[in-house]
């Protein structure tokens, strides 16, 4: 780039001092002629410059005249390029053109600045914190007591949060078959929860269904189906049912906090009364294995 600019500046300057230098020859060369024309003239007409006495003087001064005219020229073409010479502005230096292509060359970025978001974009919103596992719940029907327990599973035992009256089949023992009006025994599952919607009104504003029969059920050659945990339709319960486990509306709809699908569903036999101490049920008397053997001695009893 340096060099590039001293060339450019050397051959403009030379092209102007030649025009400079033609122009002043051409000035000096017309002179010349017109001095030594005048010369001539004063040689043909010696005779007469003679007699007047100016023939030696006119050629003097002729040729002073070139002379100084000569000189003149000669030194006013010698200011003249040296005022021009000054006028050339010099060669852009290396550091010169270093400055000026970092003027011109934009900064290298080397690392993204942050930009802060705006104010009036809302950032994305974190993911909330992963909440409590909801704790399990097991339901207990008590056929000696006609009572409904709530049971919260805590791990090593089961603790009763709320307790309900209920009615049962109008036939006591266990459900045999379709139509006997008993209610059965045994561990169901709840399997699904009907609104007041789909409901016929004798049954109140909600029903959990239960997966009677089940497996041991079949096995054992019972029969029927339709039993349900619901309401009323009247407020409160009534004295007895058809074979299903029926409550208050007011309590039937509070056993959706606790009742949901899967949920465990416990019905003893009326010659249990569950052993709760403080409060508290020991979680074998839930378990199959403790359930199905005691049943099985009250069946051969």
């Amino acid at each position: 780039m340096e060099n590039n600019i001293r060339k450019l500046d050397a051959t403009q300057g030379i092209m102007i001092m030649g025009n400079m230098v033609k122009r002043k020859l051409f000035i000096m060369r017309t002179q010349l002629s017109v001095a030594y024309s005048n010369y001539v003239v004063n040689r043909t007409f010696a005779s007469t410059r003679d007699g007047l006495g100016l023939h030696s003087n006119s050629v003097r001064i002729g040729i002073a005249m070139a002379v100084l005219v000569l000189a003149g020229t000669l030194f006013g073409s010698s200011v003249f390029i040296g005022k021009s010479s000054a006028n050339i502005p010099p060669a852009i230096t290396a550091e010169k053109a270093l400055s000026v292509e970092s003027v011109v060359t934009p900064p290298q970025i080397t690392s993204i600045p942050e930009i802060p978001a705006p104010e009036d974009i809302v950032p994305e919103e974190t993911a909330p914190p992963a909440p409590d596992i909801e704790p399990r719940f097991a339901i207990a029907v008590e056929k000696s007591t006609q009572t409904l327990f709530i049971l919260k599973d805590n791990g090593e035992t089961y603790e009763v949060v709320e307790k309900f009256d209920v009615s049962l089949g109008k036939i006591l023992g266990v459900k045999e078959i379709e139509g006997d009006l008993r209610t059965p025994e045994g561990f169901y599952k709840v399997v699904e929860i009907k609104m007041d919607e789909e409901l016929p009104e004798i049954y109140g504003p909600r029903a959990f269904v239960l997966n009677y029969p089940n497996e041991y059920d079949v096995a054992m050659g019972r029969t029927g189906g339709g039993i349900w945990l619901h309401g009323s339709g009247q407020g409160e319960k009534t004295p007895d049912t058809r074979g299903c486990v029926e409550l208050d509306d007011d309590n039937i709809l509070a056993l959706e906090y606790w009742l949901k699908i899967d949920t465990l569903v416990a019905i003893f036999n009326s010659d249990i009364k569950l052993p709760f101490a403080n409060g508290k049920l020991d979680k074998k008397y839930l378990k199959n294995d403790f359930f199905y053997a005691h049943m099985a001695g009250v069946n051969a009893g």
